[in-house]
């Protein structure tokens, strides 16, 4: 009975081993299977349909180029990965994008065809609905100064993703279109009485911190000096 138990156990021991090298013996006919380091981080800044894909890489030198995909594999672009050095190194990339919403997914290859895991990164890029959406930040008092001989022009508390304004109007000395930047500030002073006595403003945004351009408001009707 013992022998019985004996043989019994190694029975099933052979039968056990040989289903598990069955399920693995289409990884072991394949040989090992080599990834290429990953890029370390990725940085993508928003634009007016475009992108600035800033990708950080250790060791780079040992790579032949990146490629990062994008609509599910479907498009993609290429970077060359000749430049860069040994140790810490970046490449910074611009590319025409459309305006949408994306998930990406970057992958490393070497001159052997050998590949990366992939990265993912996820990043929106602004366009024309975007800046169809923009309102200028409201007036709150136009006033004249020095004895008629400038205006002042102040604002409410400025909206959401608010960067700078622009102020227009045409100078009553040449006749000529004169463009007044206003940024940290809650009003503007201008030393002279436009012509026409009336000026138009717009108001510029920055969508995102990391967003590379800044999208304008239309410009106003004309504001009036009174």
């Amino acid at each position: 009975m013992k022998n019985y138990i004996l043989v019994l156990i190694s029975i099933l021991m052979i039968t056990s081993c040989n289903s598990y090298l069955d399920k693995h013996q289409v990884y072991l006919e394949d040989g090992e299977t080599v990834y290429l380091q990953k890029v370390d981080s990725v940085s993508i800044c928003p634009g007016n349909k475009r992108a600035e894909f800033k990708l950080f890489y250790s060791n780079g030198n040992k790579l032949n180029h990146t490629i990062l995909y994008w609509n599910n594999g479907a498009n993609s672009i290429t970077f060359d990965c000749e430049g860069l050095k040994a140790g810490k190194d970046s490449l910074i990339i611009i590319h025409e994008m459309e305006e949408g919403n994306y998930s990406f997914e970057i992958v490393n290859v070497n001159k052997y065809d050998q590949r990366s895991l992939k990265v993912p990164a996820f990043s929106s890029i602004y366009g024309d609905v975007y800046a169809s959406g923009l309102t200028n930040r409201v007036i709150k008092k136009v006033s004249k100064i020095n004895q008629d001989q400038g205006v002042k022009i102040e604002w409410h508390v400025p909206p959401s993703n608010y960067n700078k304004l622009e102020v227009k109007y045409i100078s009553p000395e040449d006749n000529s279109v004169k463009i007044v930047t206003v940024e940290n500030s809650d009003n503007v002073v201008i030393n002279e009485i436009p012509k026409g006595k009336v000026i138009k403003y717009r108001t510029f945004y920055k969508p995102e911190e990391l967003a590379i351009d800044l999208f304008p408001a239309e410009w106003s009707n004309d504001i009036v000096i009174p």
